[in-house]
């Protein structure tokens, strides 16, 4: 198991043959999955995320998902 603070990732083997195919959502370390879904939790494989409504607007889903990051451009200078 390959951890930082969020990201989780997990490998492991199925003795009786069965394939699991990776999810490829971050799970912080408060186990909260970054993904939003409407309909059923039932018709999503990996179970993970936040059951929304069809009519959520796009803010609401950047938050619930986990998505709603502060992106901003950072200047830096390096010398020798």
């Amino acid at each position: 198991m390959t951890s930082n603070k969020n990201l989780v990732l997990i490998a492991s083997h199925q003795p009786t043959n069965e394939i699991q195919m990776a999810h490829e959502i971050t799970l912080r370390a408060s186990k909260f999955a970054e993904f939003a879904f409407t309909g059923s939790r039932t018709e999503i494989w990996h179970g993970l995320g936040q059951e929304l409504s069809p009519d959520a607007s796009i803010e609401t889903w950047r938050t619930q998902a986990g998505m709603d990051w502060d992106n901003s451009c950072q200047r830096f200078v390096v010398t020798k």
